[in-house]
């Protein structure tokens, strides 16, 4: 009997841990930009050591980052090619759709959906990134998202897309 309150008590804990707001909260940044995230979502300073802003769930394998790169007289183009380059070493097989130039929130910009495997011990894992470059008015803004497996990138995509479209330069 004791086991059995016990099992009951540790699945209502583990029940409770794991309700997360269905919020939005906006974060500004230094006071060069702001980006809103789901409310299950925490800053976790370990993705990227040179991102501005990292946000992440672990348990439900989403992130974000923001990466600031100045303009040094390139395009939106140069640098695009600079930052998905590096990305595409990693990846097996990538695969990069909807390369496209789009507008976030007054601000032009160039996205990315790269797809692919990553070694991951004896196994690959796939790897889904939605990837966007913003010119922003002093500086590049590097704005991507990432989550693992296909059920995954089905389920949180939306979410992904719209912490992007959230990007508003100050």
């Amino acid at each position: 009997m004791r086991h059995y309150i016990f099992a009951i008590l540790s699945f209502v804990l583990i029940i409770e841990g794991c309700d997360y707001s269905n919020d939005w909260k906006e974060i500004e940044v230094k006071n060069k930009f702001t980006i809103s995230v789901p409310g299950f979502f925490k800053e976790d300073k370990q993705l990227r050591k040179d991102a501005s802003f990292q946000y992440a769930n672990r348990y439900r394998n989403t992130y974000a980052i923001v990466i600031e790169h100045e303009k040094l007289d390139q395009s939106l183009s140069q640098v695009n090619q600079k930052t998905v380059g590096p990305m595409l070493k990693y990846i097996d097989k990538p695969i990069i759709t909807d390369s496209i130039n789009i507008n976030v929130n007054g601000l032009t910009a160039i996205q990315n959906k790269i797809m692919g495997t990553l070694p991951s011990g004896d196994e690959a894992e796939f790897i889904y990134y939605n990837h966007v470059l913003i010119e922003g008015k002093r500086k590049f803004y590097e704005v991507c998202t990432w989550t693992r497996g296909p059920k995954r990138k089905n389920l949180y995509d939306v979410d992904l897309a719209k912490i992007i479209f959230s990007f508003k330069e100050l």
